[in-house]
């Protein structure tokens, strides 16, 4: 009986893993969205992904953001 039961667990975890939900189930992503919902580390990635993305992850606004975001504070109290 102890195999039978490892067997329904199992199948439990097989059933319970088919219902999460995949990728493929997500709604549709504009591929020039992306970057802009990426941290830094993120978007290094991303750019090694394909040229497409490359292109799209290298934008100066978005590392414009990133640098405000981090060393805004740092760069006004220094100035003062």
């Amino acid at each position: 009986k102890k195999k039978s039961k490892k067997f329904s667990a199992r199948t439990k975890d097989i059933e319970d893993t088919m219902k999460e939900p995949l990728v493929l189930d997500l709604p549709e992503l504009d591929p020039k969205t992306i970057p802009g919902m990426l941290a830094p580390a993120g978007l290094c990635n991303t750019a090694e992904a394909c040229s497409f993305m490359r292109d799209r992850c290298r934008g100066h606004h978005l590392w414009k953001r990133h640098m405000k975001e981090q060393w805004d504070r740092a760069i006004r109290e220094a100035a003062f």
